[in-house]
C-alpha cells in the first residue's frame, strides 16, 4: 500500500516534470515567433 503510493507520486512528479517542460518549449516558440514577427 505504501510502495503504491509512493509509485503513484513518482508518476504524478514526471508527469508534472514533462508538463512543465512542454510549457516551457511551447513559450519558447511563442517568443521566437513574437520575436520574427517584431
Amino acid at each position: 500500500m505504501y510502495f503504491d503510493a509512493w509509485r503513484l507520486t513518482v508518476a504524478g512528479r514526471q508527469k508534472i516534470m514533462s508538463l512543465f517542460s512542454r510549457q516551457r518549449v511551447i513559450s519558447y516558440i511563442i517568443a521566437v515567433i513574437v520575436y520574427c514577427g517584431f
